[in-house]
């Protein structure tokens, strides 16, 4: 009987095996047909074709996920929109975030929040390489906080005060957060990358997403796409597949603005639309001054009845490199018409970079600081239909599989001009009807952390906890505080927790007006 067992145990692993190798040799036929319809065969040539068909499953998976009949599109399409047909100024709606309107911008926004109406994208693929730090920026430890927050900290707490300060709001009265039920919605969506997409994810575990429902923070990672050869001979065709080994090609992040694709290939898109979102605010995660889910700019950009809403800080100076709100002529039904887009530095000329109003002002100095609104329906049903047709070609030096000069185990590997296809999230301006731009105060939200410390570095943790440290003691005095002590501490704090921006600092017991306050201080 025991025999018996055995014998019907061996065969039922047979015939399971037998079902895998012909799934797998199935599904390795189609790929390579694929592959070869697109010109791109060469990438079998180096098939582990003697290995058992059940090993296959790791390359065939890789090489399922990438679009190469869709390559040769991508890469027309980016050759055909390398320059901007001509920059002008500006000329859409746009505010200051002090206008007087924005009492009425705020109570709309708190009441989008309030309704389960927004949700929050947080660009966080990059790694903290720049900083001296091997994992996700967004984990960076040393930003020299005395809460020894974190930059994905601060994001996710300040969603959890913003939850709290919006819930009670009815018809447009503000309850200041006092009101009862529970506390409303704001989903978190967080764009990973391959490389840290586990990190990221056992984080927020490991920190119970910061108080956040954890349902209400879901992960997506960042797509990739092949690198290609940098032939002139390729013609309409997309250029030949590079290879990092011999059955593993070479892939490259496919840029931010392929946040929308992964936003689309993972399902993020259709839990938003279950969840019945309609607003979509996007952030980059290396900024500390951000603030997730602004009801003063969801609320303008409702009230402009916008499809993109952009904010923006003025630029120090002519020669500041960062990137400014601009406008382009595009192609639309036969005629040209004007539509919002942003301009890098070095496309300006010099005229431009150094071009004033009649108040002084810079007409191209709207910089751009990756804080942008969307509309849910014009990301689903604008955007995402059309990035196929938004990506840059990029070239670089590629580091390569060679395989003539490889031999048996070791891996001989050498440099050839290549091809990177990339998009950036502000690409999809040109597809706008309505922006509207909200010019918001640069020592109130933004600073980058970008660089290793250092002193005098720019854009650095210390610069963006100096920065951080002003706020809370603007916050502070505007309560009335009357500050004494160390008044230039780059060490004052005041958490997420307990404010979101400036307010309630006197309900809770931290500000006493006329007091005095010394400083560095932390609450």
């Amino acid at each position: 009987r025991k025999i018996g067992y055995m014998m019907a145990d061996a065969t039922k692993k047979f015939f399971a095996n037998s079902m895998t190798d012909c799934n797998e040799i199935d599904r390795r036929a189609r790929l390579q047909s694929r592959f070869d319809a697109a010109g791109q065969g060469h990438v079998f040539e180096n098939f582990p074709w003697d290995s058992p068909p059940a090993t296959w499953t790791t390359v065939l998976d890789d090489l399922e996920g990438i679009p190469v009949d869709k390559l040769c599109d991508f890469v027309n399409s980016a050759r055909a929109s390398q320059e901007l047909d001509g920059i002008l100024p500006f000329d859409g709606s746009s505010a200051i975030s002090d206008d007087p309107c924005r009492v009425k911008w705020e109570i709309s926004g708190k009441n989008a929040i309030s309704s389960g109406q927004v949700a929050v994208v947080v660009v966080a693929g990059g790694q903290g390489t720049r900083l001296g730090w091997s994992g996700a920026k967004g984990t960076y430890p040393r930003l020299g906080l005395p809460s020894g927050r974190t930059l994905f900290r601060l994001i996710a707490e300040r969603i959890g005060r913003l939850r709290v300060i919006t819930r009670g709001i009815e018809d447009g009265k503000d309850s200041g957060g006092g009101g009862s039920g529970p506390l409303p919605s704001v989903p978190l969506y967080v764009m990973t990358s391959p490389m840290n997409n586990a990190e990221t994810r056992e984080y927020f575990k490991a920190h119970d997403s910061f108080g956040l429902p954890t349902s209400d923070v879901q992960f997506f990672s960042q797509g990739t796409l092949p690198c290609l050869y940098d032939s002139a001979s390729s013609g309409t065709c997309a250029p030949p597949i590079l290879m990092d080994n011999a059955t593993k090609v070479a892939l490259a992040p496919d840029g931010n603005g392929g946040v929308y694709r992964s936003l689309s290939e993972s399902g993020m898109l259709d839990d938003m639309g279950r969840r019945g979102i309609k607003h979509l605010h996007f952030i980059s995660v290396d900024n500390i001054l951000v603030r997730p889910a602004d009801p003063i700019f969801i609320g303008y950009c409702i009230e402009c009845n916008a499809d993109v809403g952009n904010k923006a800080v003025w630029k120090c100076n002519a020669e500041e490199k960062v990137g400014v709100l601009a406008e382009t002529m595009v192609k639309e039904g036969g005629e040209e018409v004007r539509r919002p887009c942003i301009v890098e530095y070095s496309d300006l000329s010099e005229e431009m970079r150094h071009r004033r109003d009649e108040d002084g002002k810079l007409v191209f100095g709207a910089g751009n600081i990756c804080n942008h609104y969307f509309t849910y329906n014009f990301v689903r049903e604008v955007v995402v239909p059309k990035m196929d047709c938004m990506y840059h070609i990029a070239k670089k030096q590629i580091s390569v599989y060679h395989a003539a000069a490889s031999d048996g185990d070791e891996i001989r590997r050498t440099s050839v001009p290549g091809i990177k296809l990339e998009s950036f999230i502000f690409d999809c301006f040109v597809l706008s009807r309505s922006m509207a731009v909200l010019d918001v105060p640069r020592e109130d939200e933004f600073s980058p952390v970008k660089n290793s410390p250092g002193v005098g570095v720019r854009d650095s943790p210390g610069t963006a906890r100096a920065a951080l440290s002003a706020q809370a003691r603007a916050w502070a005095v505007a309560a009335g505080a009357v500050l004494t002590g160390d008044v230039i501490s780059d060490l004052c704090e005041i958490g997420p927790d307990v404010s979101y921006a400036g307010e309630g600092l006197v309900e809770c017991g931290a500000v006493t007006p006329g007091v005095e306050l010394t400083c560095p201080f932390r609450f």
